[in-house]
């Protein structure tokens, strides 16, 4: 699968990606301009964030599904 791909289907899997090979070229003593070590960070830190939000909603609609299923009035039902 290349990255391109892997962007499309999985953006976590690809921010892990991304950060292991910056730090792959950090370790093989690339002299670039780049941080590189700062650059996996961020990429690993948006990566985390949207691992959160989605576990976050997923939670929220877990939720809202047990106060549906246990609520004895009707009346939340209709939304």
């Amino acid at each position: 699968m290349t990255a391109a791909d892997l962007y499309e289907q999985d953006f976590v899997a690809w921010t892990e990606r991304q950060a292991h090979e910056l730090r792959a070229l950090r370790n093989s003593r690339w002299n670039g301009p780049l941080d590189l070590e700062h650059l996996a960070e961020e990429i690993e830190d948006l990566g985390r964030s949207q691992r959160h939000a989605c576990e976050s909603l997923l939670e929220q609609i877990i939720i809202h599904l047990l106060k549906l299923n246990y609520a004895e009035a009707e009346a939340p039902r209709a939304h």
